[in-house]
C-alpha cells in the first residue's frame, strides 16, 4: 500500500512550479519526471482516486515508494486505501509509451487493463465519475448499437464487454 509524501510534494510544489498546475495531473507528472531527479527510485502511477464521492482517473510521482501528488492543492485527506492501481511505471517505461502514444495521459496503452479493472472492481462500477466511465465505453464500443448495449450492461453491474455485439 502507498503512503502519501506530503512534505516532500509541498517542497517539490514550491520549487518546481510550473509541475504543479491544477488540473493537470498527467502533464505535471511529466514535468516532474523531466525535471527533477530524487536521486533515488523513482516511478509513475496511473490509478484511481477517491474525490468527492467519485473516483477520478489519475497519475502521481512516486518517490521511494511514496506518493508525490502532482496538484497544486496537496490533499492531506486523501485515502491511500481507497486508491485503485492501474499501473506503475519505471520511468524508462513511462518515457517510451509516451513516445509512444503521444499523449501525457497513456489512455491508448492502459485503457484494456482499466477496463479489466473495472470490470473486477466493485468500487469503480459503482462510483466511477461519468467523465471517465464514458472515455471507456467510447473506446470499448464499435457502433453506436454497440454503445447502448454496453452502458445498458454497466448500468446493470456486469461491467464493460468488449467481445459481445
Amino acid at each position: 500500500m502507498y503512503t502519501v509524501n506530503y512534505e516532500l510534494s509541498c517542497e517539490l510544489a514550491a520549487e518546481y512550479p510550473s509541475a504543479f498546475k491544477p488540473n493537470h495531473c498527467y502533464e505535471n507528472v511529466f514535468e516532474l519526471v523531466c525535471t527533477y531527479e530524487p536521486g533515488t527510485e523513482q516511478k509513475v502511477l496511473f490509478c484511481y482516486v477517491m474525490s468527492g464521492g467519485l473516483y477520478l482517473r489519475h497519475a502521481f510521482c512516486v518517490v521511494d515508494g511514496q506518493i508525490v501528488e502532482p496538484l497544486q492543492h496537496i490533499r492531506e485527506e486523501m485515502d491511500v486505501s481507497s486508491i485503485v492501481p492501474v499501473r506503475e511505471l519505471s520511468v524508462m517505461e513511462y518515457e517510451k509509451l509516451i513516445i509512444k502514444d503521444r499523449r501525457y495521459d497513456l489512455f491508448p496503452s492502459l485503457y484494456k487493463k482499466e477496463i479489466d479493472i473495472f470490470n473486477r472492481d466493485e468500487r469503480l462500477r459503482d462510483g466511477l465519475n461519468p467523465i471517465d466511465l464514458s472515455g471507456l465505453v467510447t473506446v470499448a464500443a464499435k457502433s453506436p448499437k454497440d454503445m447502448m448495449r454496453i452502458l445498458d450492461e454497466v448500468s446493470q453491474g456486469k461491467g464493460i464487454n468488449i467481445a459481445a455485439e
